[in-house]
C-alpha cells in the first residue's frame, strides 16, 4: 500500500513538475514580445507563480517519493548500478540546484528591476544574456530526458551520456529560437 502510494505521490509530482515548467516558458516567450513594463511585469508575476505554486511544490514532491522509493527498493549502491536512475538522480539535482536557482534569481532581479522603474529595453539587455536563456532552455529538454530515462530504464552509461548530450544540443536549439522571438522594441 505504501508503495503505490510512493508511486502515486511521484507522479503527480512530476504532473506539478512539468505543469509549471510549461507556462514558464511560454510566458518568457510573452515578455520578450512585449513592449510596455506592465506587459512585462504581468508575464514576471506569472512565470513566478508558475514556478513557486508547480515547480517547487512538484519538485519537494519527487525528492521525497523519489528519495524513499530509492531508499526502500535500490539502495545506496543500486543507484550507481543502474545508469537510468543514477541519470534521473543527477539530471534532477542539476535542474533543482543550477537551474532552478537561477532561473528564480533571475525573476527576483528583473522584479527589482521593474519596481525601481527600469525600462523594458534595460530588462531586454539583462534578460538575453546567455547563461540566463540557456538555464531557461535546459529544464524542458532535462524534464523530457528524466522521464525517457525512468520509462525506458537504459542499463548503458553510453545511452546515457547520449542523452545528455542530445538534451544540450536541443536546449542550445532553443536558446537560439528563444532569441530569435525577440522583437526590439524599436522596430
Amino acid at each position: 500500500m505504501l508503495f503505490t502510494l510512493m508511486k502515486f505521490t511521484h507522479l503527480f509530482g512530476i504532473l506539478l513538475f512539468a505543469a509549471g515548467l510549461f507556462p514558464v516558458l511560454v510566458q518568457d516567450i510573452l515578455s520578450r514580445r512585449t513592449a510596455t513594463l506592465d506587459c512585462y511585469k504581468s508575464t514576471l508575476r506569472n512565470m513566478s507563480i508558475a514556478y513557486s505554486f508547480l515547480a517547487l511544490p512538484g519538485a519537494l514532491l519527487l525528492i521525497s517519493s523519489g528519495g524513499w522509493l530509492i531508499a526502500n527498493y535500490y539502495g545506496p549502491i543500486g543507484l550507481l548500478e543502474k545508469p537510468w536512475l543514477a541519470g534521473m538522480v543527477g539530471l534532477f539535482s542539476v535542474w533543482l540546484f543550477v537551474t532552478h536557482v537561477r532561473v528564480r534569481f533571475d525573476l527576483h532581479r528583473f522584479r527589482r528591476m521593474v519596481d525601481q522603474g527600469q525600462t523594458v529595453k534595460e530588462l531586454e539587455k539583462l534578460r538575453d544574456n546567455g547563461l540566463s536563456v540557456v538555464s531557461l532552455s535546459l529544464d524542458l529538454p532535462i524534464l523530457i530526458l528524466i522521464l525517457a530515462l525512468g520509462t525506458f530504464r537504459p542499463d548503458s552509461w553510453v545511452v546515457l551520456l547520449a542523452g545528455i548530450g542530445f538534451a544540450v544540443e536541443c536546449a542550445l536549439i532553443l536558446t537560439i529560437i528563444l532569441q530569435t522571438l525577440s522583437i526590439s522594441i524599436e522596430n
